[in-house]
C-alpha cells in the first residue's frame, strides 16, 4: 500500500440540544490533523463482499493507527466531506470506510 493521500481529520463544533441530540453549529469544520493514506473508491457491495457491512459506502482508506479516527468522525479527502461508518483496527494499520 503506498500512502500518497492526504485525508484531513475535521473538528466540528456542536452542543447537545435541550432533546439530548447532538446539534452542530453554523462554524465551518477546522483541519485538526492531515494524515496521509491509501484511499480507494469503494461501494456497498464490495464492503458486504468482504467486511459483512451492509451501510452505503464511498471510499475504503488506509492509514496508520490514529486515536482520533472514530466512527462518525469527519474527514475531508478532495475537498469533500465524509463520515466515517465503519473501522477495523489491526495491528500496524486501520482499514476505514466512510460515506459522504
Amino acid at each position: 500500500m503506498f500512502y500518497n493521500k492526504k485525508v484531513h481529520i475535521l473538528n466540528c463544533e456542536g452542543y447537545l440540544n435541550d432533546s439530548g441530540r447532538w446539534t452542530e453549529s453554523n462554524e465551518q469544520p477546522t483541519i485538526v490533523k492531515t494524515i496521509k493514506a491509501d484511499v480507494q473508491p469503494y461501494s456497498k457491495e464490495l464492503a458486504y463482499s468482504e467486511y459483512k457491512f451492509e451501510k452505503d459506502v464511498k471510499y475504503r482508506i488506509f492509514c496508520d493507527p490514529c486515536n482520533l479516527v472514530n466512527l462518525g468522525t469527519l474527514v475531508r479527502y478532495k475537498d469533500n466531506d465524509y463520515t466515517v461508518v465503519h473501522i477495523m483496527e489491526w495491528d500496524n494499520y486501520m482499514v476505514v470506510l466512510i460515506d459522504g
